[in-house]
């Protein structure tokens, strides 16, 4: 079995790669916490609430599995998240047995893709846990192939910057195209001068 561990931003991110990733590799989504291969375990939560928190969501990853392939998508919740997510997980899985460890987020509309990507791999240098993992240096999609492979994406395309919402946007063109226009008109009617700033973003 060859076991991928991937972290995102955020849960959108996390039902989109599922999406992709089922459709290319013929994998099926579990459901049933029996159901998911036991290299796993550690990485689902058992107590709840979460650090006696109950309006803290559970962090618990999203499992596709076949034959081949046992996938583990998690979210972050957040970019400043995507470090500390990966550095928790590797303390409690045994990370030797590892096939690849992939990381998606988003190029925003802050930064270029190339500065977002050196700000992450930076942190993750900095992290002693993670220092048996090989980085990729400058060359953004980059997988480096050691013992266990490792990337970075940056969506949408590690070039430009944007965001997943726009690759969808491009997706209902094509597949939803009346919905997406009754959607803009939507939007296109809201007067942002009766819309604080929290409101508008």
């Amino acid at each position: 079995m060859k076991y991928i561990y991937i972290i995102a931003e955020g849960q959108h991110d996390i039902e989109f790669l599922a999406k992709l990733i089922k459709k290319v590799f013929s994998l099926s989504k579990i459901q049933k916490c029996s159901s998911v291969d036991s290299f796993w375990d550690s990485l689902i939560p058992k107590n709840f609430p979460i650090d006696d928190d109950l309006f803290k969501r559970v962090s618990v990853p999203l499992f596709l599995q076949n034959h081949e392939y046992s996938i583990a998508l998690h979210s972050a919740n957040g970019i400043e998240k995507i470090v500390n997510t990966l550095e928790e997980s590797i303390c409690l899985i045994n990370s030797s047995n590892l096939f690849s460890i992939g990381l998606i987020l988003d190029a925003d509309q802050k930064e270029k893709p190339l500065e977002r990507f050196n700000n992450l791999i930076g942190k993750l240098k900095k992290c002693e846990q993670l220092n048996f993992l090989d980085f990729p240096s400058i060359n953004l999609g980059e997988v480096k192939h050691n013992k266990i492979k490792f990337g970075v994406f940056i969506i949408p395309n590690n070039q430009n910057v944007g965001t997943l919402e726009e690759i969808l946007i491009e997706c209902a063109k094509v597949n939803y195209s009346n919905l997406l226009q009754l959607a803009e008109e939507y939007i296109n009617k809201i007067d942002p001068t009766q819309l604080n700033n929290s409101d508008l973003k």
